[in-house]
């Protein structure tokens, strides 16, 4: 802790908890950035699934 004391690494005493403070807060923001505001709801289903077929029964776009 003696380097601490030199004017030079005073700042070290503030820096820390500003940046431990500034990570942590832009951690959260990315944790309730990443739920989804509004419920998913499933638009259709595919009943005639065939495992051994090559193609699936309902079609996807080919462009959006």
């Amino acid at each position: 802790m003696l380097f601490l004391s030199h004017p030079r690494f005073r700042w070290l005493i503030f820096a820390t908890p500003a940046l431990t403070l500034a990570f942590s807060f832009a951690l959260r923001l990315t944790v309730f950035a990443a739920t989804p505001g509004v419920a998913l709801s499933q638009l259709s289903s595919d009943p005639y699934t065939n495992t051994t077929s090559q193609h699936q029964t309902e079609v996807e776009p080919d462009s959006y």
